[in-house]
């Protein structure tokens, strides 16, 4: 096989796994919140793009809510609250938990490595689940640019208005950590004939696999 054809190759391959990668990534991020959810004992059902609950975490039923007094209704509604910030904690915890286990792989193998072979690959996309928190932060500050107004139904951005931190201040701060990790990948551990064309592929990979499940799978699987 030629250059070119390897090339050509490498950059298909990437570009499937960078979609694959987007679907697994949207849908675990979505689980991340499950798990805590159903611990807490919700129902929970999983939608293409985000995940619902079948008791609201804000209210109590109306019939609980008009037996309770006052001093016993605000508690528990706190106690709601509170379970509802938990389970948005989670996922973006287990998409940064993923990145960084895919990088924490990648730098035991850095001096042991002879080649970059399938299994420092798969740990490549499996740090570059972080780039979730790249794309929402900068998709956040495009909205505001673009409307003046702040979006604000980011997992990140309700904790940090829950904790009364600065409103970007959990999604800057998980979005320069997470460029941190996805340069030091790129730039130090992946062979440098490679770099270029992952970075191209990667861009147009995670734009397909954004469309594929966000506009026409996710919603016909997962509506």
């Amino acid at each position: 096989m030629d250059q070119t054809a390897l090339e050509v190759k490498f950059n298909v391959l990437v570009i499937c796994g960078f979609i694959f990668a987007t679907i697994v990534g949207t849908v675990s991020h979505e689980y991340g919140h499950i798990a805590v959810a159903k611990f807490l004992g919700y129902d929970t059902k999983l939608h293409y793009n985000k995940m619902s609950y079948t008791k609201s975490p804000y209210y109590l039923h109306q019939n609980v809510a008009d037996s309770l007094t006052s001093d016993e209704f605000e508690p528990l509604k706190k106690e709601r609250v509170l379970e509802s910030h938990w389970i948005t904690l989670e996922g973006p915890i287990q998409t940064i938990l993923f990145g960084v286990m895919g990088f924490v792989i990648l730098w035991f193998r850095r001096k042991k490595r002879l080649k970059f072979d399938w299994k420092d690959w798969v740990s490549v996309f499996l740090t570059f689940f972080l780039a979730r928190q790249v794309f929402n932060f900068v998709v956040q500050i495009l909205f505001y640019v673009n409307t003046g107004e702040h979006q604000l139904s980011g997992d990140e951005v309700s904790l940090a208005q829950y904790l009364e931190w600065p409103m970007y201040s959990i999604a800057f701060s998980t979005c320069l950590f997470s460029i941190l990790l996805c340069c030091i990948t790129v730039f130090i551990f992946m062979p440098k004939l490679y770099r270029i064309r992952f970075i191209f592929s990667g861009v147009l990979g995670c734009g397909i696999g954004y469309f594929v499940w966000m506009v026409w799978l996710g919603p016909v699987l997962l509506p």
